[in-house]
């Protein structure tokens, strides 16, 4: 039996780099993982050289690795686990346009 997911919640960020924090403070709490210390990946996934969504992942040790895919175009961050289960949904009000820098998998301090 699949658990049930809660509602989605609601959130509006200015940049991406206010998404990004959220992003990683999400993960390593919910992972219970010092953000400062776990690092963080992103890559972009692009359909037809137009960027559609992104993927961010934090490892942590013991092979923990959970991860969260921000659909750019149904404006919401959908967070994973490290066994592949959605553990949040989150909805934005307000979102960031992609940042156009990123273009190949990237690690962020």
């Amino acid at each position: 039996m699949k658990p049930k997911l809660a509602p989605a919640d609601f959130a509006a960020f200015n940049s991406f780099e206010q998404l990004r924090g959220f992003v990683r403070d999400t993960l390593c709490r919910h992972d219970r993982l010092d953000a400062r210390q776990a690092p963080l990946y992103e890559a972009p996934i692009k359909q037809g050289g137009v960027t559609r969504a992104y993927y961010f992942e934090v490892r942590g040790p013991r092979l923990l690795c959970s991860h969260a895919i921000w659909v750019c175009d149904e404006h919401r961050i959908l967070f994973y686990d490290s066994r592949g289960a959605r553990f949040a949904e989150i909805r934005l009000t307000e979102a960031p346009k992609p940042d156009p820098r990123l273009t190949t998998t990237e690690r962020m301090a």
